[in-house]
């Protein structure tokens, strides 16, 4: 894959705690300005003719249809052999009226997904619509995971204050995918279509405009013919590329957990806060080796998809990509269990020496 990130078989070593995480993509974003009126949506497609490799149609209403279809039209003109990529950052009932205009027989999952993506807190694993047709589509909903400030540092914003940030819900960029290869799109039967769906908020948009389309124009994987399991797995692929760190997170909880033991040695705080505070990261810890898990789930679902598709394309190199990442977040889920359990064990040591006080442990 294009981009700085290398494969490989194993985790990079871990940098020491002073090292700054990592930018989303691993590149430089920039920051705009961006303002939306209320209830106005906006939809961007890939377009390679472009300065931002997208263009953008701001959406009110049902009445806007027709419009859309032109923008669809000439987006496809400006990209004729290439895949339909659109992204919509939020939700409205009528969106399903504009998508009907250039979509055929799936609006309403294509619909359902965007509810789900901003409307509940499920996660779906890559699957293959229920529907039976000639090309069947694939859809999922995945939490991509990193540091929290890093999603605001990345494109040279402050973020929020930081008792904000602590809890494991800010360490989530949701996205929802829909994708089929072939005979989706009115207009033309064999163009690919994914969309992909955010929520209505200042990262994802900053996310969708400053670095995933840049993203996808650079990557020579995304210009290539695929069959309808290879794009799906080359999509999940990128985005967590793109988007997920773990090495980030795992620096961070490293960080937290050096800071407990020397609190634990020095004891330079009252043994109820320190008790606390370790209770809290081993939540955390649980937490994030839920969303680890169901990453980790999703690319073993995805690796089987090799053997179905032909023997020239099992040489792509999005199974290899697969299998690398499968062997990092195997790793990383080493380093949790590791982590968890050095934090119980300090909270078993201060308990412990409470009671060799004769002090009731808080």
């Amino acid at each position: 894959m294009a981009g700085p990130r290398l494969t490989q078989s194993a985790p990079r070593p871990m940098r020491t705690y002073n090292s700054a995480p990592r930018p989303l993509g691993h590149g430089n974003g920039k920051r705009r300005p961006k303002h939306r009126p209320e209830g106005a949506i906006d939809i961007r497609i890939y377009n390679p003719r472009a300065e931002d490799y997208y263009r953008r149609m701001r959406v009110y209403g049902p009445q806007d249809a027709p419009g859309f279809y032109d923008f669809v039209v000439d987006q496809i003109r400006a990209n004729p052999r290439g895949e339909l990529f659109m992204s919509i950052n939020g939700y409205a009932p009528w969106l399903k009226v504009l998508l009907d205009e250039c979509i055929k027989d799936f609006c309403t999952e294509i619909a359902e997904l965007n509810e789900e993506v901003q409307f509940q807190d499920t996660t779906s694993f890559p699957e293959r619509s229920k529907k039976r047709k000639k090309w069947v589509p694939w859809s999922f909903i995945v939490d991509e995971m990193n540091v929290p400030e890093v999603y605001w540092w990345t494109f040279d914003m402050l973020p929020p204050d930081t008792e904000k940030l602590s809890s494991v819900n800010s360490y989530r960029l949701r996205l929802g995918v829909w994708t089929c290869g072939r005979g989706a799109l009115r207009l033309d039967d064999n163009l690919p279509v994914t969309i992909l769906f955010t929520q209505n908020e200042v990262v994802s948009e900053n996310v969708i405009c400053d670095l995933l389309f840049q993203s996808l124009h650079e990557d020579p994987e995304f210009k290539q013919d695929k069959s309808d399991e290879e794009g799906v797995c080359y999509i999940f692929h990128h985005l967590y590329d793109q988007l997920t760190d773990w090495q980030n997170i795992i620096r961070e909880v490293e960080h937290r957990l050096t800071e407990a033991e020397l609190n634990s040695r020095g004891r330079n705080l009252p043994v109820k806060q320190r008790t606390r505070t370790m209770h809290k990261e081993v939540d955390r810890l649980y937490e994030l080796k839920e969303y680890l898990t169901f990453q980790s789930r999703s690319f073993k679902k995805l690796a089987k998809l090799k053997d179905d598709v032909s023997k020239s394309e099992q040489k792509t190199p999005v199974w290899s990509e697969i299998d690398d990442a499968m062997d990092d977040l195997d790793q990383y889920d080493s380093y949790l269990d590791s982590y968890k359990e050095r934090f119980n064990n300090l909270i078993e040591l201060v308990s412990k020496s409470q009671w060799s006080k004769g002090k009731k442990p808080n």
